[in-house]
């Protein structure tokens, strides 16, 4: 079973921050709207750092940065870049590096475009 675990990155100071469940925090349920909450994968990369949504991964095979993200549809975690997109699975962890991610570092994807 997979760990589920929280970051959140807050706009008003441009900082990312983990997220403690066992505080008041009222980002969970929406009421800070200049919060935005990322969920762990539960996968880590190839130098064993968790993945989140809305981070950076630089693929050692395929080049470019590809961006993580949650696809409801799909009900699954997919890596989405100028290649196209695919699932994120654990088959991938050997060539993914996290690099990121959209917040703090969004010019390694405006790089790829």
């Amino acid at each position: 079973m997979r760990e589920i675990k929280f970051r959140y990155f807050d706009t008003r100071c441009n900082k990312m921050f983990d997220y403690d469940p066992y505080s008041d925090c009222p980002i969970m349920a929406g009421d800070v709207p200049e919060c935005v909450l990322l969920q762990f994968t539960g996968l880590l990369d190839s130098k064993g750092k968790e993945i989140y949504e809305g981070d950076i991964l630089r693929h050692h095979t395929y080049g470019d940065a590809w961006e993580v993200e949650y696809i409801p549809d799909a009900a699954g975690v997919v890596i989405h870049g100028k290649g196209g997109q695919c699932p994120l699975t654990k088959q991938c962890r050997p060539n993914i590096e996290v690099i990121g991610n959209i917040y703090e570092s969004p010019e390694f994807l405006e790089a790829t475009k």
